[in-house]
């Protein structure tokens, strides 16, 4: 099986500081009017530190990990063939532009359907700030295995 390759896969840990800019673009990019995620002065008014990161931007600084696609090509699957199929968040801090956090992601699982033809592979990420967890990420790609996989 396929999933033997990967499932507990280490991916490689990084750190990063969240840019306001990024996260003012990002909020306005999704169509995000509130302004606790593109007004700093307005966020600080609400008790907050800076601006809020919006739910989903934690998935979009995953793209920042060196080696984004381990476990697709440790699968030996081409990047034309995978989807994004789910993803999930788990929240137990408020993040804000300024934060350092940290990300732990690893392969929980992978599983096929379709008689092989399709593979799932799930990736989980902790996510903490000064070493105290702030959310957990989830994240399942398909794979559609076939003559260009």
């Amino acid at each position: 099986m396929r999933g033997d390759q990967v499932i507990g896969l280490q991916l490689p840990k990084f750190g990063l500081t969240v840019d306001r800019s990024e996260v003012v673009d990002f909020a306005l990019s999704i169509g995000e009017s509130r302004p606790q995620f593109t007004d700093v002065e307005a966020a600080r008014a609400m008790g907050h530190r800076d601006v809020v990161l919006p739910p989903t931007y934690l998935f979009s600084l995953e793209f920042k990990r060196p080696e984004p696609y381990l476990a697709v090509e440790r699968l030996g699957a081409t990047l034309s063939s995978v989807l994004h199929a789910e993803q999930s968040f788990k929240y137990s801090a408020t993040c804000h532009a300024g934060d350092r956090l940290d990300f732990d992601p690893r392969i929980d699982d992978y599983f096929e359907k379709s008689q092989g033809r399709l593979g799932f592979l799930r990736r989980r990420t902790t996510v903490t700030r000064e070493g105290e967890p702030v959310a957990t990420l989830e994240n399942l790609v398909a794979i559609r295995w076939g003559a260009d996989s």
